[in-house]
């Protein structure tokens, strides 16, 4: 895995975030996934809240693209 470039949104793999990052939740806090997921997915929206990019992965991938659910 490369270093994270947060001024290049191409290089950008939200799904790649969210799938490690769950799957280091269950493993270190030993929760279940669809919790880890949940949590992940709430970290993502914090710190990508003005990315416009991190919008239209949350568009594609079918989630509302607010907090608001």
């Amino acid at each position: 895995m490369t270093d994270l470039d947060l001024d290049n949104d191409t290089v950008r793999d939200f799904d790649e975030m969210w799938f490690h990052h769950s799957g280091q939740l269950v493993t270190m806090r030993n929760i279940s996934p669809k919790r880890a997921a949940a949590t992940s997915l709430a970290l993502l929206r914090r710190v990508f809240a003005d990315d416009r990019a991190f919008q239209s992965w949350l568009i594609r991938k079918g989630l509302p693209a607010s907090d608001a659910m």
